[in-house]
């Protein structure tokens, strides 16, 4: 969602159908004013107010039911996975991710999986290789952790089952870059 205030407004606004009740309701009030001129307290003019407010209480009511909706942006889906070509030779497995804001070229990603108690164990590090024009997100699997090369080996596969188990985040804890700095090993 890269939308401004104004621009979030007025689609709220759209969607919660405010210029639609504003344009309702500026000719019922001059039709209640052609009926009952000789009003004491000009309704003629409290309704068209009292429905304008309705549009923007409807419009605000909306706009923060979107908000409220897209407050936690999840870490994005992988799409597809497989070995690397020629081009990318010093990397143990590519994979291609949903669009995110939470990632930009170069940055540093870490890869963990989720075993069957829900835990997510880290198995590697990597980096973004590219933000494509479709916004998808190509990140490769640099350094894997000790002991998940059958795991590696499965994202190579686009196994479903262990992509659907693949997380991958975007920053890398700083335990396991110690350790990747000291000489890759994961105690």
């Amino acid at each position: 969602m890269k939308k401004s205030f104004w621009g979030q407004f007025w689609e709220s606004s759209r969607n919660a159908h405010g210029p639609l009740i504003v344009i309702l309701g500026i000719p019922l009030s001059f039709l209640y004013w052609v009926v009952k001129p000789n009003q004491v307290i000009p309704f003629s003019l409290i309704l068209p107010i009292f429905i304008i407010f309705i549009g923007i209480l409807l419009t605000l009511f909306h706009m923060s039911w979107v908000l409220w909706e897209n407050r936690r942006k999840p870490f994005p889906n992988v799409i597809h996975a497989r070995k690397p070509k020629s081009s990318w030779a010093n990397f143990e497995a590519l994979c291609l991710l949903e669009p995110s804001d939470l990632f930009s070229h170069g940055h540093v990603v870490s890869f963990y999986t989720v075993d069957e108690d829900g835990y997510e164990i880290f198995i590697a590090v990597g980096s973004v290789l590219n933000v494509q024009d479709d916004d998808r997100i190509l990140v490769g699997i640099q350094s894997p952790a000790d002991g998940y090369k059958d795991i590696i080996s499965a994202i190579c596969n686009n196994d479903k089952k262990q992509l659907e188990k693949l997380k991958i985040k975007p920053n890398i804890p700083q335990e396991n870059l110690t350790r990747i700095i000291s000489g890759g090993a994961n105690d």
